[in-house]
């Protein structure tokens, strides 16, 4: 039987996995947790992101849809109490830690002009980034 990977799981390629792992050990992101890991918490919030749904019942009805196909990206069925708790107890640093993985390797990708708009403030110990706006063209 042919298999043809799905954009979502091609999207997940990009991501730097190792990177990921290794803020979830340092934030003791995956300590008391059985079944949903960090790394399935961040495929369903992105799936969620990509779709726009707006609360964890469009959530979990959307995953539930696509009930099938989740054993091609890791996951099993999600429910919303799982998914609160995790997105109530886990760090939210994994997941900032990933951004500025991916920032990096888009720097280091790009040109210097390119990304001069970007710039990470450090302020009261927190990293943010802030960025100017940017004119596309006409819309």
């Amino acid at each position: 039987m042919l298999h043809i990977n799905s954009i979502f799981s091609e999207l997940l390629k990009l991501l730097p996995r190792h990177q990921f792992e290794k803020a979830v050990c340092a934030h003791g992101g995956d300590r008391y947790t059985k079944r949903f890991t960090a790394w399935n918490q961040f495929t369903t919030l992105l799936y969620a992101q990509i779709s726009q749904k707006e609360s964890l019942r469009e959530i979990k009805t959307g995953l539930a849809v696509h009930g099938e196909r989740l054993y091609h990206l890791g996951l099993k069925s999600v429910h919303r109490s799982t998914l609160a708790d995790a997105n109530n107890r886990r760090d939210s640093g994994i997941f900032g830690a990933l951004f500025y993985a991916i920032l990096e390797r888009c720097r280091d990708h790009t040109s210097k002009h390119h990304l001069r708009r970007f710039r990470v403030y450090k302020a009261w110990g927190n990293d943010r980034l802030v960025s100017e706006p940017v004119r596309l063209g006409a819309v």
